[in-house]
């Protein structure tokens, strides 16, 4: 799985799709996990929009605390959760990781996963939003599985980006679950869905998808990055701490003690820290309104939508101009 094309990773697709078939052997194949005793989860779910940084924020979380994440080979035995999460804390579970991704997909079989046939699966969250349908019962399901995988000296992380699609959801089904809110200069974060695709959309489907208006590309990404904040921020969970892309940048190891501390202060408990294998930063980029033609336009998308979203009422994206 060193490739989204290569002949192994589609090779992977094709067991995912037939992998349902398998799903009543992880009873006996997961025995050890069965056996153990249930435990309270603690998480840090990850809201953020594509393009955001978040796979390098996942990735510097789940380096830096003791955790338990979904991996390449743990997403593509999907549907057998135990097994999978056995075999792949047995296989990933003290590698060096490089920090590389490429649109959000790293690499090898212990490259950390975003998950969609893992979550869409079992909890009906997909990255469309008029194809999340929460399903509470296998949810349960799912978060008794963990309870048991997952031991007292961890942390579950999630980096799903479909998340944003039910904030209430994933809060109800994980009350002491910490919530991490990224953001990224805006101009950055829509030049950067830009540039990943510019002639067709890219990652979660939002309203902005299915809107009658003939936009423009221009007008598609402003509106999908503003959908996607408006919705972290109408239903932010009430444990949930703002990380900015830049900022983590400047300093991981900072804001991962800010992340920390936040953790303490609302009581959710998470395990020490390690920050030895962490850079003391990297590089970003920040795209101004002057850097190209695609900026000019770009950010003329996002003022225009920005207004019409205030003027209808939508007074909390006002937080995004600061």
């Amino acid at each position: 799985m060193n490739d989204r094309h290569s002949l192994i990773t589609q090779a992977g697709r094709l067991y995912q799709k037939i992998s349902p078939l398998f799903s009543f052997m992880d009873y006996f194949l997961g025995l050890p996990v069965t056996l153990r005793k249930t435990n309270e989860v603690p998480a840090i779910i990850l809201l953020a929009p594509p393009r955001s940084g978040s796979t390098l924020t996942y990735q510097l979380i789940s380096e830096s605390f003791d955790s338990h994440r979904l991996t390449n080979v743990w997403n593509l035995l999907f549907a057998t959760p135990r097994f999978g999460g056995l075999l792949s804390k047995q296989m990933c579970g003290c590698r060096p990781r490089g920090f590389q991704s490429n649109k959000g997909f790293v690499p090898g079989l212990c490259g950390e996963a975003e998950g969609l046939q893992f979550w869409k699966y079992w909890s009906g969250i997909s990255i469309d939003i008029k194809e999340t349908d929460f399903n509470e019962k296998k949810a349960g399901r799912l978060k008794n599985i963990l309870q048991k995988l997952v031991s007292d000296d961890e942390v579950f992380v999630a980096g799903y980006l479909g998340h944003v699609l039910a904030v209430k959801e994933m809060e109800k089904l994980f009350p002491g679950a910490l919530f991490v809110y990224l953001k990224r200069d805006l101009l950055s974060n829509v030049y950067s869905l830009y540039q990943a695709s510019p002639d067709k959309w890219f990652s979660v489907k939002t309203d902005s998808y299915y809107s009658d208006n003939e936009y423009d590309r221009y007008h598609q990404v402003a509106g999908q990055l503003l959908d996607i904040h408006q919705l972290i921020l109408e239903n932010r969970p009430e444990r949930c701490i703002e990380i900015t892309y830049e900022d983590l940048c400047k300093s991981p190891q900072r804001e991962l003690e800010r992340l920390l501390d936040f953790a303490d202060k609302v009581g959710i408990r998470i395990p020490d820290p390690e920050f030895r294998s962490i850079p003391g930063s990297f590089q970003y980029k920040k795209v101004y309104e002057s850097y190209d033609v695609h900026s000019k336009a770009l950010q003329k998308a996002l003022e225009n939508e920005l207004k019409l979203r205030i003027r209808e009422g939508h007074d909390i994206l006002n937080s995004l101009l600061a």
